[in-house]
C-alpha cells in the first residue's frame, strides 16, 4: 500500500508539471520579460506530445527507486514535495529519451499505439521532448534544498544528461556500422546510455537525506543496477517482446545488444572451426 501511495504522489506531480499553468508560468517568468500573446493552442501545442507519452504509463521504476531508498536512508525533512519534484529529474529525461529514441530508430509504435512523432510531427515532437530534457532545471531551482545542495544536484544531472546523449551518439554509431562490439565495449555503452540515471536516482537519495558522503557510492552502485536492467530488457526483446513494441526491434534495427554480441561472437568462432 506504501508504494502505492508514493506512485500516486510521483503521478500527481507529473500531471501538474505537465499542466496547462505550468506551461502558461513559464512563458510568464519575470526575467524572460515577453511582449508575446501566449494563446491556449500555442500552450497545447507544446504541451501535447509531452501529455500523450506521459499518458501511455510506465513503470516509473526510477523515481521510485529514489523514493524508497531515500526513505530507507532516513528522509524525513520537513519539504516532502521535493522528494517527489525532484524524483521527476528521473521520469522526464526518460520520457523526452522515449520519443526522441523512436525518431532517431524510425520506430512506428511505443507503447502499443503509434510513435509520438507519427501524431504530432517531428518538429512539435523533438522540441517538446528536449523541452522535457531541461524542465528538471527549472524544479532543482524552485526546491527548497540549500544552495549547496542544489549545485551538487545540478552538476549531476546535466552530467547524466551528457552521458545519455554520449551514449545515444555511440549506439546510433554502432547500429548504423559493421563494427561488432565486445561485452566491455557493450557494458562501457549503456552505463553512458543507461545507467547514468539509475545512477542519479542513488546520488539524489543520498544528497536529499544528508549523504553526501555516500552519494557517489550510491550512484556508482544503483548505476550498476541500471547495467542489469538494460541486460534484461535486452534478452526481453528478442526472447520474448516487451510490451507495446514490436518484436525483436533490436534485431530489425541493427542493434548489437548483448544476446546479438554473444551469438555474433559464437557464430565466428563455429566457422573458425568448420574452416579448420
Amino acid at each position: 500500500m506504501q508504494n502505492k501511495s508514493f506512485l500516486d504522489k510521483i503521478e500527481k506531480n507529473i500531471n501538474n508539471i505537465f499542466s496547462k499553468d505550468y506551461f502558461l508560468n513559464l512563458f510568464k517568468d519575470k526575467d524572460l520579460k515577453l511582449k508575446l500573446n501566449i494563446k491556449e493552442s500555442i500552450i497545447k501545442t507544446i504541451q501535447a506530445p509531452a501529455i500523450e507519452i506521459i499518458n501511455r504509463g510506465g513503470k516509473r521504476i526510477r523515481p521510485m527507486l529514489m523514493i524508497l531508498l531515500a526513505h530507507a536512508l532516513g528522509y524525513n525533512n520537513s519539504y516532502t514535495e521535493d522528494l517527489y519534484k525532484l524524483s521527476l529529474l528521473l521520469e522526464l529525461p526518460h520520457s523526452g529519451s522515449l520519443i526522441i529514441d523512436d525518431i532517431e530508430d524510425g520506430a512506428t509504435k511505443r507503447r502499443g499505439r503509434p510513435a509520438i512523432h507519427l501524431i504530432y510531427g517531428l518538429d512539435n515532437s523533438i522540441n517538446t521532448a528536449n523541452l522535457i530534457y531541461f524542465l528538471p532545471a527549472k524544479l532543482i531551482q524552485t526546491s527548497n534544498l540549500k544552495t549547496s545542495h542544489k549545485l551538487l544536484i545540478y552538476e549531476n544531472f546535466f552530467t547524466t544528461l551528457l552521458n545519455l546523449h554520449l551514449g545515444q551518439g555511440t549506439d546510433i554509431a554502432l547500429h548504423n556500422g559493421t563494427y561488432i562490439p565486445n561485452v566491455e565495449e557493450y557494458i562501457s555503452l549503456v552505463e553512458l546510455k543507461t545507467s547514468s540515471l539509475f545512477g542519479m536516482a542513488g546520488f539524489l537519495a543520498g544528497i536529499l537525506t544528508n549523504n553526501e558522503n555516500k552519494a557517489k557510492n550510491l550512484y556508482n552502485t544503483f548505476s550498476k543496477l541500471g547495467t542489469c536492467f538494460q541486460i534484461i530488457d535486452d534478452i526481453k526483446n528478442i526472447k520474448d517482446g516487451i510490451d507495446g513494441k514490436d518484436f525483436g526491434d533490436d534485431l530489425i534495427e541493427g542493434k548489437k545488444s548483448l544476446p546479438i554480441i554473444y551469438f555474433l561472437k559464437e557464430k565466428n568462432l563455429m566457422n573458425k572451426l568448420f574452416k579448420n
